[in-house]
């Protein structure tokens, strides 16, 4: 008879433990989706920016974290600035950094060119260079500008390579970096 009411005691403490873990993690859940409602609410299925605003969100909300944490551990300051990093080179992923600085070296006036078929008006866009500074560009990326130069003969073209180039470094980096210590930011 003794065993019966010691299993109902534990069986009863241990729901009541478990309910009141449930519903705290009941409004941490609800907490969690209010906080990520602007993320969630511009998710758009086709766009991978989508990916970057999530990370930079996670990021920057956990480097809040250790900012304000009272808990202190051995890698803090490591993980801050580490965190930091990450939040720099994610931002030049996302405003995409290196075709923006082709643009300071090469100006081009945009216009459109209406082409009339069969009663639809197609537009096209063509465009004019206006200044052409991309030899302190190619100098600026000598390295790069080496791997490409005898394969693209277009100029604007190996700028453009050259910028892409940059950004996949950037993004490879950004990733590296992040996979390498993804799992110690959370300690």
């Amino acid at each position: 008879m003794k065993n019966v009411f010691k299993e109902l005691y534990d069986t009863f403490f241990y729901y009541c433990y478990e309910l009141k873990y449930t519903i705290r993690n009941f409004k941490i859940g609800i907490k969690n989706l209010w906080n990520y409602r602007r993320i969630i609410y511009n998710d758009k299925q086709w766009d991978y920016s989508f990916i970057y605003d999530l990370l930079e969100f996670k990021i920057q909300y956990q480097l809040n974290w250790l900012l304000t944490s009272k808990n202190v551990y051995c890698q803090q300051v490591d993980n801050i600035i580490k965190l930091k990093r990450l939040l720099k080179l994610l931002s030049l992923i996302k405003q995409d950094y290196y075709s923006d600085e082709v643009h300071k070296y090469l100006k081009t006036d945009l216009f459109f060119i209406n082409d009339d078929f069969d009663d639809i008006n197609f537009n096209e866009i063509g465009s004019n260079i206006i200044e052409d500074n991309l030899d302190e560009y190619f100098i600026k990326n000598r390295k790069v500008h080496n791997l490409y130069s005898d394969q693209i003969l277009n100029r604007r073209l190996l700028a453009y390579k050259i910028a892409k180039h940059k950004h996949d470094r950037l993004r490879d980096l950004f990733f590296k970096m992040l996979s390498n210590d993804i799992e110690g930011f959370w300690d």
